[in-house]
């Protein structure tokens, strides 16, 4: 896939555990591949200022960097998550869109090089100077949440994009236990996405979309991960 929207730049100022926090077990994102898609998205639903709603959000990874790097497009963020743990981390990470999360961070690192003197927490400082820079005082307004996505419907929250980097393999909350969770999942989701807006939805290869109440816009691969960009299918459509 040749890429339309980004650069390959250095990204090492998002890395996990860096400034953002990290835990084990939780995965991080391309941070390229993640802006690329928003773009791509953001091309299609042409609107000034964004809504967008994660729905397995994980340690919010993939909102906290696009909250960083395109804070001026975005209006509001959503994230839910099944782990109580995920949604306590991605709180954690979404407050670092404030100059006072970050500078709460920047204490934090600043306090672990005083005790410990590694070149790590140093460079991190660093990145926290860098990063200020992307932020508004008062940061993005957001909510993080605990819902099982592929039991828990809902009309809220209402959203211009989603966008979601799915459970991989057979993990027994995920594809095991739902051989169709990919589809579940947007059937769920149906609703929280406001008219004309898109869904973008990277998986393994295996996973498919065949929810008959969308149609695909676009789609493509980089490495192992397979992105579809999706919309909702006009009413009398997906009769």
């Amino acid at each position: 896939m040749s890429y339309k929207f980004t650069e390959n730049a250095n990204y090492e100022d998002f890395s996990g555990g860096r400034v953002i926090y990290h835990n084990s077990g939780f995965t991080n994102y391309p941070v390229r591949l993640a802006c690329e898609i928003f773009m791509r998205c953001l091309a299609r639903v042409n609107r000034p200022k964004v809504s967008i709603y994660d729905p397995c959000c994980g340690s919010g990874y993939i909102l906290t960097i696009l909250g960083f790097l395109y804070g001026d497009r975005i209006s509001f963020l959503w994230g839910s998550d099944i782990s109580p743990e995920a949604v306590l981390l991605a709180k954690k990470n979404l407050q670092l869109l404030s100059k006072e999360g970050l500078l709460r961070r920047k204490a934090e690192l600043e306090d672990l090089h005083h005790t410990y003197r590694k070149d790590s927490h140093a460079y991190a400082i660093e990145s926290v100077k860098r990063l200020l820079i992307l932020v508004k005082d008062d940061g993005i307004p957001f909510n993080i949440f605990n819902r099982d996505i592929l039991t828990a419907k809902g009309d809220y929250p209402q959203a211009d994009i989603i966008i979601t980097d799915v459970p991989y393999g057979g993990l027994a909350d995920w594809s095991s236990l739902k051989p169709f969770a990919m589809d579940t999942m947007l059937e769920n989701t149906w609703h929280n996405l406001k008219p004309k807006g898109v869904v973008a939805v990277s998986s393994d290869k295996a996973q498919k979309v065949n929810n008959p109440a969308y149609m695909r816009v676009e789609k493509f691969q980089v490495g192992k991960r397979k992105v579809e960009i999706i919309t909702k299918k006009p009413l009398e459509s997906s009769l």
